[in-house]
């Protein structure tokens, strides 16, 4: 499935077809070229982990491959740790880093207990985001904020 086959429906719609347990999206070549695919992506990612600042906005509008990135990670997110999973971005600009490159974290807010919280996260880490990663170029990262 690309964004190209969800960007007809509606907000509710794209939600429940990215909530589907065990959905993994698949971004193909062509979307991730395509300017309204980019612009769907961008749209979708601010749904699923907005509200986002305005600077974290205009950030993930510049690199368009981010977004389709945090729209892929979303299937398995709720796959592992529950449907209707609450995220947030913000940006972080390590003052060490050599070009101080922002990276984009995301906050999975959880009520779980810390040891399973944190099980999960390693869980998501070694099923998707360890061998996604490396298509962003460690722009992004994923952390747990509990509620």
């Amino acid at each position: 499935m690309t964004l190209a086959t969800i960007s007809g429906g509606g907000t509710g719609e794209i939600l429940d077809i990215l909530a589907e347990p065990g959905l993994h999206m698949v971004l193909s070549a062509q979307s991730r070229s395509a300017t309204a695919d980019a612009a769907t992506a961008v749209r979708v990612a601010s749904l699923l982990y907005g509200p986002m600042t305005t600077t974290v906005r205009a950030h993930i509008d510049a690199n368009t491959d981010l977004a389709e990135f945090l729209v892929a990670a979303y299937a398995p997110l709720v796959t592992i740790f529950e449907p209707g999973v609450r995220c947030s971005a913000d940006l972080f600009f390590d003052p060490e880093s050599p070009n101080m490159s922002p990276v984009l974290m995301i906050g999975i807010h959880t009520a779980l207990p810390v040891d399973e919280a944190v099980e999960r996260l390693t869980a998501f880490d070694q099923d998707w985001f360890l061998e996604q990663s490396h298509s962003i170029g460690g722009r992004v990262n994923f952390n747990l904020e509990f509620v």
